[in-house]
């Protein structure tokens, strides 16, 4: 009895620490120019991490051009992104003209 008891709260446990991350997906976007280095960056509350001419996040919503945007904002133009349309892409890039970077290099 108290094995299932112990099996059942580590399984409780590892579903709500978010060892099984339901819903969530890998989303990949391209980049114009490569960044100089593997790094993170956070854009839109999402940690991104970037390397030559991509980067990818963990998501567990739609890619908006609101959240390319402020990807773009951080790394420059943004060539594809997850399903994102040709219009809302070109929404997205307008936020790239005047980047302030928050970027965090890897060790």
């Amino acid at each position: 009895m108290q094995a299932k008891f112990a099996i059942a709260a580590i399984a409780a446990l590892c579903v709500s620490s978010g060892a099984f991350a339901a819903g969530k997906t890998y989303v990949t976007a391209k980049l114009a120019t490569p960044v100089a280095e593997k790094s993170q960056v956070i854009a839109n509350s999402v940690v991104w991490t970037c390397e030559g001419d991509t980067c990818t996040a963990q998501f567990s919503r739609a890619v908006t051009a609101r959240v390319c945007g402020e990807l773009a904002k951080e790394v420059g133009q943004v060539t594809s992104i997850g399903d994102l349309s040709a219009e809302d892409l070109a929404r997205c890039n307008l936020r790239a003209a005047a980047p302030e970077a928050t970027v965090f290099a890897r060790n």
